[in-house]
């Protein structure tokens, strides 16, 4: 039983962060952080986990998040459980009291309830910004007072966050995988689609210019075909010389690569050569190696 317990509870934890996490701008492993620094006074306070998320979540809506986070609301926390004689006279302007923020049972309220006191009664004493700003400074200090007068502002996002964090409690980690999975079999999809459509552009494309080239091959290998042996002789010894002629170009030019200048000093040594036979009458050496091709 304790085992499905603590189970049961990880998993309520873990769904609800992820959706707060989803809908503000804060993240899992960032309210981990904050939670380090201010868990303990939250829970010691009466706080749910949804009204402590929910409020990280807004926080991280404004910049705020991490341990910067968890430090702030830790200290709005202890200046609501504990406050001095001057933040007493300073809750007094919005028309509260210590015991305002605490119910019948002698729990301490939610925060979300707590923060819209703040806030209606501000309004309601009509406070000027300038004096609810002296008086929050008053109350929460300067670690806390940032963090205090956003989400005093911003209460019902608060609130809104804690109620759908609640009924969102359970599930919703498999409900945002199944919706990211579905994510991906669109885009799947979509890139499949593309797929086909750039192969039936192929196919439409190329089809015809492959086939007319292949007509006129097979038109002219038939012409080839018909052709007396003798004309066939003819062309295939052309095809060789060619060929021939082709495979003296290209060793030249790899002679000339490899050697460079060295092969043109080599030929021109055997002209020189060819030369000196020719005045003292004797015959001249036949050309070789690269005198050959060059």
């Amino acid at each position: 039983n304790s085992v499905k317990k603590l189970r049961k509870s990880t998993q309520s934890v873990l769904n609800q962060m992820s959706y707060i996490a989803d809908v503000a701008s804060g993240s899992i492993g960032g309210f981990g952080e904050s939670l380090k620094m201010s868990g303990s006074i939250l829970h010691g306070s009466n706080q749910s986990l949804s009204t402590s998320v929910a409020s990280l979540g807004v926080l991280s809506n404004y910049g705020e998040e991490g341990s910067n986070a968890g430090t702030g609301l830790r200290k709005i926390v202890t200046s609501l459980i504990d406050p001095s004689k001057g933040a007493k006279s300073a809750m007094s302007d919005f028309g509260l009291t210590t015991a305002s923020l605490y119910d019948k049972n002698g729990h301490m309220k939610q925060l979300g309830d707590i923060f819209e006191l703040f806030n209606k009664g501000a309004k309601a004493k009509g406070l000027s910004t300038k004096q609810e700003n002296a008086d929050l400074h008053t109350i929460f200090g300067q670690s806390g007072y940032n963090d205090a007068s956003t989400l005093i502002r911003n209460y019902k996002q608060v609130q809104d966050y804690k109620g759908k964090a609640e009924s969102n409690s359970s599930g919703y980690i498999e409900k945002l995988s199944g919706k990211n999975m579905g994510s991906v079999k669109n885009q799947l999809a979509v890139t499949k689609d593309n797929l086909d459509n750039v192969e039936r552009e192929f196919a439409t494309t190329l089809t015809p210019a492959v086939s007319t080239g292949l007509k006129a091959l097979n038109k002219f290998l038939k012409k080839l075909a018909d052709l007396p042996s003798s004309a066939k002789k003819g062309i295939a010894y052309t095809t060789m010389g060619l060929g021939a002629a082709g495979a003296v170009m290209v060793g030249k030019n790899v002679a000339s690569n490899i050697f460079g200048n060295r092969s043109k000093q080599i030929a021109k040594a055997v002209q020189l050569a060819q030369g000196g036979a020719k005045a003292t009458g004797g015959a001249a050496p036949a050309p070789t190696g690269l005198a050959a091709i060059g």
